[in-house]
C-alpha cells in the first residue's frame, strides 16, 4: 500500500504532483487529485470531498472471512 491509498482509507485529501496514478479508485470520489506543478496550491487548499462510505479496497476483513468459509467446510 502506498500514501494515495492510506490517505484515502483515513479519508484525508490528497495531492498527486502527476498526470497518472495506479490507485484510480482514490482520485474517483475526489479524495486525490491528480495535478500538475503549476496547480499545487490550488488542490492543497481544497475542501475535502464529502464523506461517503465507499470502500473500493474491501473493509479489511477479508482474512476473518476466508477462515469462516474454511471452518464451514
Amino acid at each position: 500500500m502506498g500514501p494515495q491509498r492510506e490517505v484515502f482509507e483515513l479519508r484525508v485529501p490528497c495531492t498527486t504532483v502527476r498526470t497518472e496514478t495506479e490507485w484510480v479508485k482514490t482520485v474517483e470520489p475526489g479524495w486525490n487529485v491528480l495535478v500538475g506543478p503549476g496547480e499545487i496550491a490550488a488542490a492543497a487548499t481544497r475542501a475535502p470531498p464529502e464523506e461517503s462510505n465507499a470502500a473500493p479496497y474491501g473493509d479489511g476483513r477479508a482474512a476473518q472471512r476466508v477462515v469462516e468459509a474454511l471452518a464451514t467446510k
